[in-house]
């Protein structure tokens, strides 16, 4: 199996298992326990509706797992940044993105070929990236600090 690491903004409700079949209208399995613990979990921005009373797709998940995985971002007032958040989130992934390839171009044997003066614009655009990465990442943190998160 390929390793992923995610960075979508969900919703999330503690939730027991059998609270969770309940709502779906679903009967619980005779071997499931319906007090386990967990959370009903939304994918926001995920189109693929499966429930009428959510815009999105939602699961549950087991809180142990959720809680292992999940670092709370705010309440009920944060769903207003979402959007915002989300795309915060991705222009920081974008930029570090674009790091990581210009430091890898940096080891190959072209860069060595290129000018020297095409070279020092490279660095200097290296910098402003690097720079921005820690104005993205501070702006991430504030956002998720305002909006309600931890």
């Amino acid at each position: 199996m390929d390793l992923f690491q995610g960075n979508k903004m969900i919703a999330a409700k503690a939730m027991t298992l059998g609270e969770y079949n309940e709502y779906r209208g679903w009967k619980i399995p005779e071997n499931e326990d319906p007090a386990r613990e967990g959370y009903l979990v939304e994918y926001i921005g995920n189109n693929d509706s499966n429930h009428p009373n959510h815009k999105s797709y939602i699961s549950w998940s087991p809180k142990q797992q959720f809680d292992d995985s999940h670092v709370r971002a705010g309440g009920p007032e944060t769903l207003a940044f979402v959007p915002f958040i989300q795309r915060l989130l991705g222009e920081q992934a974008r930029n570090a993105d674009s790091l990581d390839k210009l430091h890898a171009f940096q080891k190959t044997e072209l860069w060595t070929k290129l000018p020297d003066d095409v070279r020092e614009l490279m660095a200097r655009q290296e910098q402003i990236m690097f720079e921005l990465q820690h104005v993205l990442n501070d702006r991430v943190e504030l956002a998720t600090n305002v909006s309600g998160g931890a």
